[in-house]
């Protein structure tokens, strides 16, 4: 019998950091957020790939208590085990001092910054094929500042307003709305930006 689904799971081990930092298992958390519940031939459609490979991916999950099994259903071949998010929303929670925590910290900011690059490749290379005048990147800007304390607290604030506003953007949205990617990295210098 799965556990009720949580409203929102703390990251606080570092084997869920770790499942986290393979782009592969981060796309199956992207469309489990999005479909709810589904299978790993489910999963599979929604993602454009082959179920065969993801089966070890959706395990990993499940071992770093991220994915749980929900019920099985019978169809004409085999039982087919259906999956979910433990919680609607998963956070990381910081680990200030622990060297496991913050190599597989570092590890996941870097996979997803792979990624989030060769998304942004993607749209720069559909910019210059683009001749409609329909460009898939309508806009990039990137920003670097200092922040003190205080603003990053009120910039903290705002970011949990804007990722909820996402969330429920996301499930409004359809497949052939325009995908939005954003990125914010705080990465304090000797010390000074540390709580």
């Amino acid at each position: 019998m799965p556990k009720a689904k949580q409203k929102e799971l703390l990251i606080q081990k570092p084997q869920q950091v770790r499942a986290l930092a393979s782009p592969v298992r981060q796309s199956i958390v992207n469309a489990l957020k999005r479909l709810g519940r589904a299978s790993i031939r489910d999963i599979a459609g929604e993602l454009g790939r082959v179920p065969a490979t993801l089966y070890y991916h959706v395990k990993q999950l499940e071992q770093a208590k991220l994915v749980q099994e929900v019920e099985v259903r019978e169809t004409a071949r085999r039982p087919e085990v259906v999956y979910a998010l433990v919680a609607d929303r998963l956070r990381l929670k910081r680990h200030a001092g622990s060297k496991a925590w913050e190599r597989e910290l570092q590890r996941l900011v870097r996979s997803h910054m792979r990624s989030m690059e060769r998304a942004l490749l993607r749209n720069l290379i559909g910019v210059e094929q683009n001749t409609t005048g329909n460009a898939p990147l309508s806009q990039f800007r990137s920003q670097r500042a200092r922040i003190n304390k205080a603003d990053r607290r009120a910039l903290q604030t705002r970011l949990e307003e804007l990722m909820d506003f996402l969330e429920k953007a996301a499930e409004r949205a359809g497949p052939k709305d325009p995908v939005l990617s954003l990125l914010i990295a705080h990465a304090p210098t000797d010390g000074a930006g540390e709580d």
